[in-house]
Formats: C-alpha cells, sequence, structure tokens
C-alpha cells in the first residue's frame, strides 16, 4: 500500500502536501491550548511513553513528534532533520520548545497562543518563537484530536509573511517512524533473543531515523545450510549482497559477515524483530554521526550502530 493510500487525519505522517494543506484549511481546531502539554518529567513512565507489541503503535507524550509530507523536498529534509516540539506550563504561562533532530544545540523557545479571528483559517493556534533568532518564524497550529496536530510554518510577520511549511504532529505513530530513542527502549525492555523457528524466512528492512520515514534498504533470508545450521542471506539497498554466520545467544542473535561490524537482533513479535549493526567497541572518543548512524558508550567503549527493523515478509 502507498503512503497516500494510508493518508487520513489520524496518519497524517503518510499524506502529501496538498493533502496537509487540504486537511488545515477543511478541518477546525478542536481543542484550547492546554490540551498540547505535554508530560512532566517527574510524571509515571507510562503516561510519558509506552508501547503495544501487537499493534506495534508508540505513544511517546514526551513531546510531539513532528512529521514532513510525504513529498517534501528531499534536501529540505536533510536540512531540517525532522523535529519535536515539547509544550509546557511554567508560573501559569503555556510555552513551547521546538527542536531539529539534527541540530542538537537549538532548541528555539516559543508561545502557543490561540487566534479566533483568523478570517481565511478559522481559529488556529499561532506559534510565536520569542528569541530574536527566530523572531521572523512562526507557525500556525490546528489541534484536529487530542493525539493529533496539523500545523504550517511561515517566514516574516503576519500578514506580510510566505509558507515555507506544511506538517504534522503526532503523540502516537507505529514502530516505522519511531526515533532512535524510541528504538533503543524497545530494544532494551519490549523484545527478546528469538529461536531458530521464529526467524525462519524473509524479513524486509528499513534504516531508524529521527527525521523521516525510510525506505525498504536491506532484506534478510533465514535459512539453513546443508548441513542444518541457521545462516541469513542479506542485500543491502540492492548493491551488497552476503551471506552472515548466525549466533543465538541467550541475549539477543548475533551476525557476522566478513566485515569487522556485526547485527545484535531481537523479536518483538512473531513478525517484527528490531536490530543494530554496530562498529567494534573502540576507546576512541566517537563523536555523534549523521542520520541512522548513532554512538553508543559502554564500559566496553564506544562504537557506532545502524539501527534498523526487520518486518515479516
Amino acid at each position: 500500500m502507498s503512503a497516500n493510500n494510508k493518508c487520513s487525519i489520524q496518519e497524517p505522517m503518510f499524506c502529501s502536501m496538498n493533502d496537509l494543506d487540504l486537511m488545515f484549511n477543511q478541518q477546525k481546531n478542536q481543542f484550547p491550548v492546554e490540551a498540547l502539554i505535554n508530560a512532566e518529567e517527574s510524571a509515571p513512565e507510562n503516561t510519558k511513553w509506552s508501547f503495544d507489541k501487537n499493534t506495534l503503535i508508540i505513544y511517546n507524550n514526551k513531546y510531539w513528534k513532528g512529521f514532513f509530507p510525504t513529498d517534501q523536498n528531499f534536501m529540505a529534509i536533510r536540512y531540517f532533520g525532522g523535529f519535536w516540539k515539547r509544550f509546557y506550563k511554567e508560573t501559569g504561562v503555556i510555552k513551547g520548545i521546538t527542536h531539529p533532530y539534527e541540530t542538537p544545540t537549538v532548541f528555539a523557545p516559543n508561545l502557543p497562543e490561540l487566534q479566533s479571528d483568523n478570517k481565511t483559517l478559522g481559529e488556529v493556534i499561532h506559534l510565536k518563537y520569542t528569541s530574536p533568532e527566530y523572531s521572523l518564524f512562526y507557525d500556525l497550529l490546528k489541534i484536529i484530536d487530542k493525539d493529533t496536530v496539523l500545523g504550517k510554518a511561515f517566514l516574516g510577520v503576519f500578514p506580510f509573511s510566505i509558507q515555507i511549511l506544511t506538517f504534522s504532529m503526532s503523540r502516537k505513530y507505529r514502530v516505522d517512524f519511531m526515533t532512535e530513542e524510541d528504538h533503543q527502549t524497545i530494544y532494551e525492555k519490549h523484545s527478546s533473543s528469538p529461536s531458530e523457528d521464529q526467524v525462519m524466512g524473509k524479513w524486509s528492512g528499513k534504516l531508524v531515523s529521527d527525521g523521516s520515514l525510510t525506505p525498504v534498504e536491506q532484506t534478510f533470508v533465514y535459512t539453513k545450510d546443508n548441513v542444518g545450521k541457521l545462516q541469513m542471506e542479506y542485500t543491502f539497498g540492492e548493491l551488497l549482497r552476503g551471506i552472515s554466520q548466525v549466533v543465538l545467544t541467550p541475549d539477543e542473535m548475533k551476525m557476522y559477515d566478513y566485515t569487522n561490524w556485526h547485527d545484535e537482533v531481537k523479536i518483538v513479535n512473531d513478525n517484527f524483530m528490531i536490530g543494530k549493526w554496530c562498529s567494534p567497541w573502540t576507546n576512541i572518543p566517537l563523536k555523534f554521526g549523521p542520520s541512522f548512524l548513532s554512538t553508543e558508550t559502554s564500559p566496553e567503549g564506544n562504537r557506532f550502530c545502524l539501527r534498523f527493523t526487520l518486518h515479516r515478509e
């Protein structure tokens, strides 16, 4: 099924730019500004983040995860790198922060205010950026339901401004849109080492990125060799092909090929697995890498990992 076929009010992350524009213009804002407020740091963990391994739905109320249209210009996505917005109340005032994933030092403060006199769009939430370096930007938001927000970003001062982005935000999304933090939590707390019977067959893989949904990048096929030993044949990006040795441990499934990197995989349910392709541990400090490439630190040292998900075909 194509992304456009999945496009809906409940899942606007599958929608094109035109679809989002049409939804934003037609839908009414359903809630007051207070509905934007996210869970406090001191709140119980299950009110901040939860995961249903049967439906593969993530509920993340630490912030609102932002989504670009499916046909957003690729260079723009790479530049902005995805984003989140968090809202909280301080001394009785609702405040917000916008954070692009790819620029770890940027946390743009803003103030959301309800506007009921917009002649074109009806009632909207005006998100005003309060730092001087972002003062020529503003957003207009509509809360469609308790977990879905539609938005438009503008450059300039109203009404002398131009629209630069259409986007959506959600507190609930499928595993295909997970963040690197979601991936790590599911890997550590909601998955286990698989058995031979559970992994047999063909699996399609997607890379995990904070910023955007990735296409299918790899295929794993688990079979047994002529002596009955489990092996995995892989293709990556239609360019790399090979066979990996499979080792099942109590903690995870590990796979080794001719490179000095290796895979670590766990199973979530019968049709979904989660994994990492990691470099050897080193004592050399490793700086943050680009999207898809995260760093891990442990008593063994530091390493790079490429995170991915696997769906059974």
